[in-house]
């Protein structure tokens, strides 16, 4: 006779309290500590999202293919912002090849309002609009005195010429 492995466990576990003879209240606590521990057994990889929540994670969970166990503050993060449902509502309404994209631009922007409460990541765009323009005006200005060099050197070669 071949048991598998949960079999086996509970197989152990009677013949344990039958041999201690276990009743009573320590049997029950017994008996609800080894069930839960074969539920962690049956499902040992949470997403990121069920363990923030506290739940178990469904097979079809909309959260999983995008915060997998190991990163749970993308999550705490997001959830933090947004809150699960409406994060969740988001990602349904979206086709199934853009959610990533998606989860990552929530993301982003998650920490930016994390990090500054007054702008987010608008505080971010408007520096980097700002660099930009400096380093255009920087630009202007070099092509100009390149223009300029290059009429003076021209202008001597034309003096030299004649």
């Amino acid at each position: 006779m071949v048991l598998s492995f949960n079999q086996a466990i509970e197989l152990s576990d009677v013949k344990f309290m039958q041999e201690k003879k276990l009743t009573g209240k320590f049997h029950n606590l017994l008996v609800s500590f080894f069930s839960l521990e074969k539920k962690s057994v049956m499902n040992p990889k949470r997403c990121a999202a069920c363990k923030y929540l506290r739940r178990r994670c469904p097979k079809d969970c909309i959260f999983s293919p995008y915060f997998p166990p190991g990163d749970p503050d993308k999550f705490a993060c997001i959830h933090r912002i947004y809150g699960a449902g409406n994060v969740s509502k988001m990602l349904q309404q979206l086709p199934v090849q853009t959610r990533a994209e998606a989860v990552e631009s929530l993301s982003f922007e998650a920490k930016c309002r994390v990090e500054d409460p007054v702008y987010g990541c608008v505080g971010i765009i408007s520096l980097l609009q700002t660099e930009i323009q400096k380093t255009q005006t920087l630009l202007a200005r070099t092509q100009a005195e390149i223009a300029v060099a290059q009429a003076k050197h021209s202008q001597t070669q034309v003096n030299e010429f004649m």
